[in-house]
């Protein structure tokens, strides 16, 4: 990808990228997830949100943490 480039995909893709070789800037990322208004629980490093921006709080997810944090990186990145 082009610097600035942007990619969307379904979060069940198996996905990777090499690491970034800059060493003036970080690679920056959004992740959306979608939970139905019939989700019970939730992890609390999730701002969770209606369509309108209403805050909704779920229930805590007993031992949700933020997505990746499971990972060591294997070098800066």
């Amino acid at each position: 990808m082009d610097p600035g480039g942007y990619l969307f995909f379904n979060g069940s893709l198996v996905h990777r990228s090499q690491p970034s070789r800059s060493t003036e800037r970080f690679r920056r990322s959004f992740i959306g997830h979608y939970a139905g208004r019939s989700n019970l629980r939730i992890g609390r490093c999730y701002r969770n949100l209606t369509m309108d921006g209403t805050p909704v709080v779920p229930p805590e997810s007993e031992g949700a943490d933020p997505c990746g944090s499971q990972f060591t990186a294997a070098e800066p990145h």
